[in-house]
Parts: structure tokens; C-alpha cells; sequence
């Protein structure tokens, strides 16, 4: 359904919808990380990376990767935004999530 690279060429997700045995529709992503090889798969349907500065060193630019996240059985939703890459120096990897609300 979608798919998308970071700017460095270092990490990318692949996103597909399918239809679950009770007739619901079903997605799921898969991040991938080309340099070690590894991936991990994530219940979600959108997705992107961008880079900006997450902390006070407005100097450097985070590798952040966000996704909404919606798991199979569960009416709720999330938004996931995490730094993919190495954090600032002195930094440690940011993440966060909140609950979203759909109408």
C-alpha cells in the first residue's frame, strides 16, 4: 500500500492492508534497518521519517521515524514517534506515543 526511506537511505517501511477472517480490514508495516539487516513489524496503516531536532541542540537533526498504530481486536489507535539512528551527542533515543482519536 505505501512505502517510504529515510534521507540517509539507512532505514525504510513497507506498509500493506489485507482483509481479516471476520472481514475487517487489517494492516500491517514492516521497518526494516538496511545496514544490520533487521527488521521489525508493527501494526499500523501510515507512516513517515523526517529529520529535525528533537532537544535543545536545535544544531542537530534527528533521524525520527513516526507511525499510527491500530492492532488487530483494539478500537483504539495510537501515534508512535521514535528516533530511528543514533541520538544527539550526549542524547538519549526519543520516543513517545498518545492515544488517537478517530471520529
Amino acid at each position: 500500500m505505501n512505502y517510504g526511506i529515510d534521507s540517509s537511505q539507512k532505514w525504510c517501511y513497507l506498509i500493506g492492508i489485507y482483509q481479516g477472517a471476520d472481514q475487517s480490514i487489517c494492516c500491517h508495516m514492516q521497518l526494516f534497518f538496511t545496514e544490520k539487516r533487521q527488521q521489525q513489524i508493527l501494526e499500523g496503516f501510515a507512516a513517515c521519517f523526517t529529520d529535525m531536532p528533537v532537544t535543545d541542540a536545535t544544531d542537530y537533526k534527528n533521524n525520527v521515524f513516526c507511525f499510527c498504530e491500530k492492532k488487530a481486536g483494539e478500537t483504539t489507535q495510537k501515534l508512535h514517534i521514535m528516533e530511528v539512528g543514533n541520538p544527539a551527542p550526549g542524547q538519549q533515543k526519543v520516543k513517545r506515543s498518545a492515544d488517537l482519536q478517530m471520529q
